[in-house]
């Protein structure tokens, strides 16, 4: 996701979080429910950009894709969801090696903390 995307989508979640989550949605203990999952935006055998994944690189059926890590702020009985801006699994910086979505769950969080120091969370990831 280009950065001036991320760097508005982080100021209006950082603004708009705040008021939302401490308004409308009750907690626990301060406590916030963060469930973290990984999409699939972008898949073709043909298009490819400097930093798509490449899956069976080399070989006749080679593909290429994007996915994403993502997660929302979620209360049980509400259907309302509070979405973070997600984070790229890509390519990093011209690497020969398809990013992780281990790594990117890690930088996901790490920006996560760094825009909301003050808000609590359970992390809730899939199997």
């Amino acid at each position: 996701m280009g950065m001036a995307i991320q760097k508005d989508v982080r100021q209006f979640s950082a603004s708009y979080l705040i008021k939302t989550v401490s308004e409308c949605f009750d907690s626990i203990q301060d406590l916030y429910l963060l469930p973290i999952d990984d999409t699939g935006l972008f898949y073709s055998g043909t298009c490819r950009c400097d930093d798509c994944c490449i899956k069976n690189e080399g070989k006749k059926n080679q593909t290429f894709y994007h996915n994403i890590i993502g997660g929302c702020i979620i209360h049980p009985p509400r259907k309302t969801v509070i979405p973070l801006a997600p984070e790229a699994i890509c390519r990093q910086d011209g690497s020969t090696k398809n990013d992780c979505e281990k790594a990117a769950i890690r930088r996901f969080l790490a920006q996560t903390k760094h825009d909301h120091p003050r808000l609590k969370l359970v992390i809730l990831l899939g199997g």
